[in-house]
C-alpha cells in the first residue's frame, strides 16, 4: 500500500505535465468576437481534436504535446490554416487569430 501512494504521488504530476494546453481568441478585423467558429487541431495531416469558439470568440484543447497545423473555419469568413504550432509539454500556448470578412465563402 505504501508503494502505490508513492507511486500515484510520482505518476500523477508527470502524466498531468505531458499535457499541453493551446487557448486562444478568435476576432473579426473591427475586433468583434466570432462565435461558433470551429478549430481544428491537425498533426501530419490527421485530424486530432475540433472545437467551437464561444460567445466571446475564445476557445481551447487540451491536448498532446507537439507540432500543430491549426484550421480555423466558419461560415462568415474563407478558411485560415496557421501551420507548425508548437505546444510544448506542461505550458500554456496561445494563438489568438484576427480574420477579414468574407461572408458566403466555405471552406470545402
Amino acid at each position: 500500500m505504501k508503494y502505490l501512494i508513492v507511486f500515484i504521488l510520482i505518476a500523477v504530476p508527470l502524466l498531468i505535465s505531458a499535457q499541453t494546453q493551446l487557448m486562444g481568441k478568435v476576432r473579426l478585423e473591427d475586433g468583434t468576437p466570432l462565435a461558433g467558429a470551429k478549430i481544428t487541431l491537425y498533426q501530419n495531416r490527421v485530424q486530432i481534436i475540433k472545437t467551437y469558439t464561444d460567445k466571446y470568440g475564445n476557445y481551447s484543447f487540451t491536448t498532446d504535446p507537439g507540432t500543430y497545423d491549426v484550421e480555423l473555419s466558419s461560415k462568415r469568413i474563407t478558411c485560415s490554416y496557421i501551420h507548425n504550432v508548437l505546444a510544448k509539454a506542461g505550458r500554456v500556448t496561445y494563438l489568438n487569430l484576427l480574420c477579414d470578412y468574407n461572408y458566403g465563402n466555405s471552406c470545402f
